[in-house]
This record gives structure tokens, sequence and C-alpha cells, in this order.
């Protein structure tokens, strides 16, 4: 009879013990479940501001205020997110920023301006003349389009 009751012990400290572990490792797969949805919605709101900031409207300066408030709201455990998110100016929070779309599109029309003054000094004041030859020297020189040279550099595999 004592056998009996010690195997009976046994398997029940051995049940026990299985039932522990499987409650522990329910415990842990919860914590995992938890934290990647966590990471799910910190990464589907980075992905927001990130499409903001590249593919907003092209007509003004867009506010970033809501979409960091979402990647804030996204991880409150993380040490991480409100130093990261400290970092970005106020200004921008508050006025907004133009899009990488808006600035890209805008870039040509300065180049051209800037190809077209070369030959004014900015350190001193130009005369009318120096003005014009700049001009008339931009209109005679031919400018390579970048993207068609890089078309080549990448097909002779040279980037």
């Amino acid at each position: 009879m004592a056998e009996e009751r010690a195997q009976h012990n046994a398997a029940l400290c051995s049940s026990v013990a299985k039932l522990q572990g499987m409650d522990e490792y329910l415990r842990a797969r919860d914590e995992l479940y938890r934290l990647s949805q966590q990471a799910k919605g910190l990464w589907l709101a980075c992905q927001g501001l990130r499409h903001t900031l590249v593919h907003g409207p092209a007509g003004g300066p867009q506010s970033l205020s809501t979409d960091v408030q979402l990647v804030e709201r996204a991880a409150p455990m993380s040490p991480y997110v409100p130093l990261v998110l400290t970092s970005i100016l106020k200004e921008a929070l508050a006025r907004g920023v133009y899009p990488e779309v808006a600035l890209k599109a805008r870039f040509p029309r300065v180049e051209r301006a800037c190809q077209r003054v070369a030959l004014v000094d900015y350190k001193f004041p130009s005369s009318l003349l120096r003005y014009l030859a700049s001009y008339l020297q931009s209109l005679c020189i031919i400018y390579p389009k970048v993207g068609h040279m890089l078309l080549g550099y990448v097909s002779m595999g040279l980037q």
C-alpha cells in the first residue's frame, strides 16, 4: 500500500510539474503574442508616418503631429520610441513639412535657376552684365541628363 501511495504521489507530482510547465509555456506564448501585436502596430504607425513624409499632399506642408501621436500610442512600453520622437523638431510637428515628392518636383527648377546664375559671385555685388553673361553661358552649355547617365552606369555594372 505504501508503494502504491508513493507511486501515486510521484505520478501526481509529475502531472503537476507538467501542468505548471504548460502554464508557463502558455503565459510566455501569450506575452510573445502581445509583444508581436505591439510590434506590428508600431510598424504600421511608422509606415503611416513614412507615407506622410514621402507621399503627403503636394500642395503644402503636412503636419506630423497626428502621425507622431499614433507612433507614440503604438509603443507605450518601449523606452526607445519616446527618445526618437523627441528628436523631431516641434516646428515640424506644428507647422508641418513638405513631402519628399514635392521637394523632388521643386529641385529641377532650383537647379535650373542655379545654373543660370553660376557666374554671379555671392560675396561681392555683381553687375547686370555679369547676370546676363551667366544667363547666356547657361544657354550655351549642354547639361547631361542625370537619369540617363545612371541608367548607363547600372547597365555597365559601375554603380
